[in-house]
């Protein structure tokens, strides 16, 4: 009687784990995401003018349209300086033709001039 008990117990062991390990469930839950990155060129883009996903061109405010990435490359290389990265640090766009510095209010100054300034008021 003894060994049929034993056996009875241990079949019920056996079988309450298998339902158990059925029930588990081992997919995750799809937590949501962002699909990726969104693209730099078309970002930068936007904040010059608008971006046109269709044929990857960026029509300046100026009006003047060119492809998105190389706008994005020509205004994205290793800033020569100090005061150009100074310049892009406080939201402005360094323009290495003439070492000015595009102010987000509008106003253009020389960008060495404007890194000075607020070099010396800052400390």
């Amino acid at each position: 009687m003894k060994k049929n008990s034993l056996k009875c117990l241990a079949g019920l062991i056996a079988v309450s784990t298998l339902v158990l390990a059925g029930c588990s469930s081992s997919d995750q839950v799809n937590k949501e995401q962002p699909i990726g990155m969104a693209n730099p060129a078309a970002v930068y883009c936007e904040e010059h003018g608008t971006y046109d996903l269709q044929t990857g061109q960026c029509t300046l405010k100026s009006g003047e349209a060119v492809d998105a990435w190389d706008y994005y490359r020509e205004n994205h290389k290793e800033m020569p300086n100090e005061a150009a990265r100074y310049c892009e640090s406080t939201g402005g766009v360094y323009m290495q033709d003439s070492s000015k510095c595009a102010l987000p209010d509008g106003k253009v100054m020389d960008a060495e001039s404007y890194f000075r300034d607020h070099q010396s008021t800052s400390s």
